[in-house]
């Protein structure tokens, strides 16, 4: 497993590198219109998770397990999806002729970000995640990303306008899409549309609900910055520009967020086949976390000590330098993360979803709700600190969760041994 997690690490990393490089192309080509792509970006983002429905988890763990075949689960999945973003982002484009009519600017930037929204519905991820097959999957990405890098830096310029970074992504992530899902129909002799698609919905949802609860609970903390910076600082002098400073940071650590998931995700679909052995299982999800952790505050701590000339290193405009001081923040934020999603895959793999939900509700929803009293009153400031604290806050109770699962998995065992 270690050597799948490094292999799928650094081929992630590799891209991620590459796509940072662009980013920070795109940043400082964009500067004051960035802020706005990182909204729209993010508003793409948001309804994805809320579309996917908890459908991908529930995939992953009959792939992992082979609980399910795959040439029944691929093609039905793929349709579902095909169906649900392919209709929903026609109807965006629709919406969004209507509504900007006369307005190109913006009809640019939305279709951009609908473009990006489509891209992240077909994500073929799933598939491989399941089939315990990262290493291939992460070398896709790895070449996506230098492709994406490769269009920023022909299409992008000085006088680009927003949303013109979205659509280079997205341009290059369908198209990413189209060659992934080509790659699962021949690897695995599968075909792709399943005209009895509605069939398996049911019992997917039914099983999905309560991860799609978590989903949204947790996506709801990640994107709430992003989308509340902009609607809670307009109109205040003090705050001008903390939307491009807030989008600038969101998504400079979010690069280092996706290389984490790919090892992640190695883990996750590891977790399901470690919970035959209790003795094991508990062993190797403690040790992962506790290798996160100390990873993450090292890290971290470096990246305190060097982050002002660094920072203005990467992004020589002024206007993104208040940032700075906050990016080892966000960073320890996002090893937190990976540390609480090794946790709730543990729940995951034992069908305690809701134990899932119930650990994350609490600190999630103090964090989102207090950032519509503290974003006014300190600006992008608030939303670096109540995401940490969210994710602080979200990592402990799952720990309890797990904990709380442990106790409940022995007795059981015990029952059956008396």
């Amino acid at each position: 497993m270690i050597k799948q997690i490094f292999s799928s690490m650094a081929f992630s990393a590799l891209g991620r590198f590459a796509q940072f490089i662009g980013f920070v192309y795109a940043s400082n080509c964009l500067l004051e219109e960035f802020g706005e792509s990182s909204f729209a970006l993010g508003w793409a983002q948001y309804f994805h998770f809320i579309l996917t429905l908890g459908m991908d988890v529930v995939a992953v763990r009959y792939l992992a397990d082979a609980s399910k075949r795959a040439g029944d689960l691929i093609p039905s999945l793929f349709t579902l999806r095909l169906v649900l973003f392919g209709v929903t982002t026609l109807m965006g484009v629709l919406v969004c002729l209507v509504y900007f009519k006369g307005q190109p600017r913006l009809l640019f930037l939305c279709s951009g970000a609908l473009l990006n929204f489509f891209a992240l519905g077909m994500n073929a991820q799933w598939v491989f995640q399941g089939k315990h097959e990262m290493p291939r999957y992460s070398i896709l990405q790895a070449t996506i990303s230098l492709l994406t890098v490769g269009a920023f830096f022909i299409f992008l310029s000085r006088q680009s306008i927003a949303g013109s970074d979205l659509w280079c992504m997205g341009i290059v992530q369908t198209v990413g899409v189209v060659y992934a899902w080509a790659l699962v129909k021949k690897r695995y002799d599968v075909r792709l549309l399943n005209p009895n698609w509605l069939q398996p919905l049911g019992s997917f949802l039914k099983e999905g609900l309560g991860n799609w609860v978590f989903g949204l609970l947790y996506n709801t903390l990640i994107t709430i910055g992003m989308l509340s910076v902009v609607p809670l600082t307009r109109g205040n002098s003090d705050f001008i520009h903390h939307d491009d400073v807030f989008g600038n940071l969101y998504r400079f650590t979010l690069a280092i967020h996706f290389i984490l998931a790919f090892g992640g995700s190695v883990i996750y679909a590891k977790i399901v086949t470690w919970k035959h052995d209790l003795i094991v299982f508990w062993k190797s999800v403690l040790t992962t976390i506790g290798w996160i952790l100390l990873i993450g505050l090292l890290s971290s701590f470096l990246l305190h000590l060097m982050h002002r000339p660094l920072y203005a290193w990467i992004f020589p405009s002024e206007v993104y330098q208040p940032a700075a001081p906050f990016v080892a923040w966000m960073v320890l934020g996002r090893f937190l993360a990976l540390a609480s999603g090794v946790l709730s895959w543990a729940m995951f793999s034992f069908r305690r979803d809701w134990l899932a939900v119930r650990c994350a509700f609490l600190p999630i929803t103090v964090a989102v709700a207090l950032h519509f009293w503290l974003v006014p009153l300190h600006g992008f400031k608030a939303s670096v600190f109540l995401y940490l604290g969210g994710e602080l806050g979200l990592f402990l109770c799952s720990l309890l969760g797990f904990w709380f699962m442990l106790s409940q998995l022995r007795s059981q065992k015990d029952e059956k041994s008396a």
